[in-house]
Formats: C-alpha cells, sequence, structure tokens
C-alpha cells in the first residue's frame, strides 16, 4: 500500500476546503493579460521585495555557504520561511493561514522544480507565490472579489502591502513603492488613512500638497 506522500494529503485537504491551486498556465485568457500588465508596472518593487527577504531567515541553507563568496555569485533564493516573515512584517499572515502558506509554497516547488518538497524559490517563483496568495486572500472574506481578473486580485495585495508599509511607517518599504508607475492610488490609499487618524504621522518619503 502506498504511503500518501506530504503534499498529496494537503492536496485532498485543501480540495475538501475549496482551495484549488490552479498553475498560470491554466488561468484564462483576461487573468494572465492583466498579470501580465500589473507585473510589468510594479517590477521594480517585486525586484526590491525580492531582495529585502531573500535569504533573510537564514533558513534556506545558502546564507552560510554564501558568507565566502564574490558579491557577484550570490544566489538569491527565498525559504519558507523567508515568506512567512514577509507575510508578517505587513500582516499578511492575518488572511492566510501558516498550512494555506507551505502548501502554496510546496505546490511550486512541484509545478516549477518538478520536485515535491520546500526547495527555496527564485525570482519566478516568488511572483507565483505572490500570485497564487492574491488570488486565495481576495476571494474570500473580508474582500471577496469574486471573478475579478487575477491582475486586479495582485494589485489589491500590493495595495494592502502599502498600506500596512504606512501605518507602521515603514520607510524602508515606503521608499520602495516611490517609483510605482500607479503612486497615485497609493497616495489615495494614504489620504484616506489620515483622514480616518488625523493624528498619523506623515513619512518623510512624502510632502504635503498645498
Amino acid at each position: 500500500m502506498k504511503i500518501p506522500s506530504q503534499i498529496d494529503f494537503l492536496d485532498n485537504y485543501f480540495s475538501s476546503q475549496n482551495l484549488n491551486f490552479c498553475q498560470i498556465t491554466d488561468f484564462e485568457p483576461n487573468d494572465r493579460e492583466s498579470l501580465s500588465i500589473i507585473k510589468k508596472k510594479n517590477d521594480h518593487f517585486f525586484r526590491l521585495l525580492f531582495m529585502k527577504y531573500s535569504n533573510s531567515t537564514n533558513q534556506s541553507g545558502i546564507r552560510l555557504f554564501q558568507a565566502f563568496r564574490p558579491s557577484d555569485e550570490i544566489i538569491q533564493t527565498l525559504s519558507i520561511s523567508d515568506l512567512r516573515k514577509m507575510l508578517k512584517d505587513f500582516s499578511l499572515d492575518s488572511f492566510i493561514k501558516k498550512e494555506v502558506c507551505e502548501y502554496i509554497y510546496m505546490k511550486i516547488n512541484e509545478i516549477l522544480i518538478g520536485e515535491k518538497g520546500k526547495k527555496p524559490l527564485f525570482y519566478d517563483g516568488f511572483i507565483d507565490f505572490l500570485i497564487q496568495i492574491s488570488r486565495y486572500i481576495f476571494t474570500k472574506e473580508p474582500f471577496d472579489f469574486g471573478d475579478r481578473p487575477l491582475g486586479i486580485l495582485l494589485e489589491e495585495l500590493i495595495n494592502l502591502m502599502w498600506k500596512s508599509a504606512l501605518l507602521k511607517n515603514n520607510k524602508e518599504i515606503l521608499l520602495m513603492f516611490s517609483n510605482d508607475k500607479k503612486a497615485e492610488i497609493r497616495l489615495q490609499i494614504m489620504n484616506n488613512i489620515l483622514k480616518e487618524h488625523p493624528e498619523s504621522e506623515l513619512p518623510d518619503v512624502f510632502l504635503y500638497k498645498i
């Protein structure tokens, strides 16, 4: 009798919870098109975010090995611990359980690498992870965007990360957003927060417009 692997068990469990992992190649044309647009617009932010959290928790088994290598040879990857740290820093762990995060991570491994496990993700895997968690978070309460294109859901994930960074006055993260082509939307969110919380301190990376 074959013993089910961890990912086989999780496949069965999450299917029963209506969480079906979907490969990007299987997305509808409008989903792929909208994702392409949002990824292009936010490429600068995504790459800075990837570099910030790459090997940040020293759990990928790479950092110690790389400590003695030239900087141009350092391999940047994200472990599951790195991704959980990112989710916690942006308060996204309130909307996605640890088990779901690990399941998505393992499925990306299986599809992109062809292995069932928890290998560190390179940049493409990281982008896939962001897409999958945005699909999970924004098709459920308290958001539930229904059948809107996946690019919209990815954009909403970025907005949620922005709002978290703004509330925490995380200037390092806010500077990552400053070159984003959707800056006006970010400013609108910031203004809404200031209306709700007028006592909030405006981050140094912004100026009041009179």
